[in-house]
């Protein structure tokens, strides 16, 4: 049996759940600002590559000392960052890439409601399958970060939303994977379910079209982005990703996003629809490209330092999927019944943000994790070189010293691929012209990680350090080394 809501219990549902995203987005807002834990080891990464960029033009020289800079992806997320820093109120630091991060995963749940309003026709499971995304672990972990990958997400999903046009869809979506692929290497994969998705509703003319404009246009951005730096992307971008790969890993972080609820959500209306509608299947890039993505995010977390974030993507189609598939069908049952689950349902998705504001409280805070201990416990030397995790690289660069090397593990990947050498690194510490070491854990807990998918430093740098550096301060999960020549403070 199928009813209708009244016009005033309508427009509460509606008022009482855009009141619970919009809790949500403002928990996510405050955790831009929390530096009450570690961030994330890349974030400093992609943070020192951002203040060098506002002074230095990329090229080759960035490869060659003494400061090393490496970019593994395309500079996309680092030109936005810097644009986002010249017009905020803060010019430095991880908030300007944090609010970028933010900004592009927000999109990202307004185009996973958007694509679920559109098959629907329903306001209410827009704003729910909005929420479903923002709810999910995979989500909450990555949104925030100052990081490449919500951005990279934003074009991938956005090309899906563009393939869905009937007219313009296809050359529209081309382009957007393109431009993606400059923010991340990854959404280049982005048409291969999209163009499964036109083989499969025979619409062999557009597959060809979008095949050809897509490598054409990628292609064409890649080889002159290279040539304007002269070479610096084929070998940071190309030779700094040639990662081991480990079947194992893949399939322990695959079974860790399909054991989420988002996941399992999107699975299950998936499975109902083949059960219910088989051919229905095909009709939709959606339906397509969740398993598809879900599948190639798997293949590609199988490689050395991948994470849940290889995820994101299959997310938010798993988010638009569960909507449009799962909770459509359940709301075109009995709408008061329906309304009052999808009421449930949106509450029990809020209420962890919900702790998380009154946690967090309103605090701005802008000073990294550590960086205090750093000020309080050591001779300030501004310009002084450092070698840091990456987790304290956004603490080192905010007391003014400067990483010799912007990411361990990826320079430790170029250097066992034959693109870098650590000689004069090595050189450096042996001369003490390396100030400080700021490390995550001690030197020989590195050491311990050697020839393991948990290694960050090359093996001729971490023998350095011992050799010529002892402990001098420690607290806060942070292990501070100063020079054997040197006096301790």
């Amino acid at each position: 049996m199928k009813d209708h809501l009244s016009r005033p219990a309508t427009i509460g549902l509606r008022l009482t759940l855009g009141g619970l995203l919009l809790m949500m987005a403002a928990a996510y807002l405050l955790r831009v600002f929390d530096f009450r834990q570690l961030p994330d080891q890349g974030e400093g990464t992609v943070q020192v590559v951002v203040e060098r960029m506002s002074s230095q033009r990329l090229s080759p020289d960035w490869l060659r000392g003494p400061v090393y800079t490496v970019i593994p992806y395309g500079p996309g997320y680092y030109w936005v960052v810097r644009a986002a820093a010249a017009v905020l109120p803060w010019h430095h630091g991880l908030i300007p890439g944090r609010l970028v991060s933010l900004a592009a995963s927000l999109a990202v749940a307004a185009l996973v409601g958007w694509a679920v309003g559109r098959k629907t026709h329903s306001v209410e499971l827009e704003l729910l399958s909005a929420m479903l995304f923002l709810a999910s672990p995979v989500v909450r972990a990555w949104a925030t970060p100052y990081r490449v990958d919500p951005l990279a997400v934003l074009f991938a999903i956005g090309s899906y939303l563009l393939m869905d046009r009937p007219r313009w869809g296809t050359p529209a979506a081309a382009a957007a994977i393109a431009c993606g692929s400059l923010v991340k290497q990854t959404v280049a994969l982005t048409a291969l379910p999209l163009f499964l998705y036109l083989l499969l509703g025979r619409r062999y003319r557009a597959a060809a079209l979008f095949g050809l404009l897509v490598t054409a246009m990628g292609v064409l951005a890649w080889t002159v982005l290279n040539w304007a730096t002269g070479g610096y992307f084929f070998v940071t971008s190309v030779r700094g990703n040639l990662n081991a790969m480990s079947l194992g890993h893949g399939f322990w972080w695959g079974y860790e996003f399909l054991c989420t609820p988002l996941a399992i959500a999107g699975v299950t209306a998936l499975a109902l629809l083949l059960v219910k509608e088989p051919r229905r299947w095909a009709g939709s890039v959606y339906t397509v490209g969740f398993p598809v993505a879900t599948l190639m995010a798997g293949l590609l977390a199988c490689k050395e330092g991948s994470s849940l974030s290889y995820f994101l993507e299959a997310s938010a189609l798993g988010a638009v999927v569960a909507g449009s598939e799962g909770l459509a069908f359940f709301w075109s049952l009995q709408r008061g019944r329906a309304a009052m689950a999808c009421l449930f349902l949106a509450l029990v998705l809020a209420a962890p943000e919900y702790r998380s504001i009154r946690q967090h409280g309103l605090r701005l805070d802008r000073v990294p994790y550590g960086s205090r201990f750093i000020a309080s416990k050591l001779e300030s030397k501004p310009g002084a070189y450092v070698l840091a995790d990456g987790q304290y690289i956004p603490a080192a660069l905010d007391n003014g010293y400067v990483p010799l090397l912007s990411d361990p593990f990826f320079f430790r990947e170029l250097s066992d691929n034959g693109g870098w050498k650590a000689d004069r690194i090595v050189l450096a510490l042996q001369r003490g012209e390396v100030e400080y070491l700021f490390l995550k854990r001690p030197i020989e807990s590195h050491r311990e990680q050697v020839g393991s998918m948990s290694q960050k430093w090359p093996p001729a740098i971490l023998d350095g350090m011992q050799r010529y550096y002892q402990l001098d301060q420690s607290g806060e999960d942070l292990f501070v080394y100063k020079h054997r020549r040197r006096k301790s403070l």
